[in-house]
């Protein structure tokens, strides 16, 4: 698995309507996500698995191909250690036109038609799902629609006995724009308990600040 890649492709037509669940976009527009991964593995390394490099592309486009968004997500250094224990850091260029008003808060509202090119950085670990208490953190921050936004993000899992399980999931954002600033916090706690390989009972309770 030295080198990987792939492409994938979705078209959404104008009239697509879904009846049941969640959808990123309504109808028309096409995704395009190609991907490039190189992943040498040191040798003879008792600490190391492997190193990750990988160039990732999100583009969106209207039916006619002209560009909605694009993100490019480059993976400059990850490392996996043989303890599945991951470290990793990103730097995520991007570029969206909004063909809808887009409201970010109640006092910030961005008008249809706006362009805006972002630069994001995220440095970002893991450290092994195996464990009683996982834990992901991550920070990111860079320019986002036409000003700039920290985010720290923290997921935890915890393995409180065989069957019960407990998802922690935390996100901070401080942004500051040309309309306004403002900050968002988001916890989200899932519960899981399962009686065995067939039966299951997940429930979700979620604050968020805005």
């Amino acid at each position: 698995d030295r080198w990987n890649a792939g492409m994938s492709y979705r078209g959404i037509q104008q009239n697509f309507n879904p009846a049941i669940g969640f959808v990123q976009r309504t109808g028309g527009y096409q995704q395009y996500n190609p991907y490039l991964n190189f992943s040498p593995r040191p040798r003879n390394s008792n600490l190391i698995r492997r190193f990750g490099f990988t160039a990732d592309l999100n583009m969106l486009t209207d039916m006619d191909n002209r560009f909605l968004s694009r993100t490019m997500d480059f993976t400059v250094f990850n490392m996996d250690l043989h303890s599945q224990d991951t470290v990793n850091v990103h730097i995520i260029p991007g570029y969206e036109r909004l063909d809808t008003n887009r409201k970010l808060h109640p006092t910030v509202t961005l008008p249809s038609g706006s362009e805006y090119h972002t630069l994001r950085y995220r440095v970002g670990a893991s450290t092994a799902n195996r464990r009683v208490v996982a834990l992901t953190p991550a920070v990111e921050w860079g320019t986002f629609y036409g000003g700039t936004r920290r985010q720290i993000t923290l997921d935890t899992t915890v393995r409180v006995r065989p069957g019960v399980i407990i998802y922690l999931s935390n996100e901070w954002n401080d942004v500051h724009l040309p309309a306004g600033r403002f900050s968002t916090t988001l916890f989200r706690m899932t519960p899981e308990l399962q009686f065995n390989q067939w039966l299951a009972l997940v429930n979700t309770v979620q604050y968020d600040s805005v």
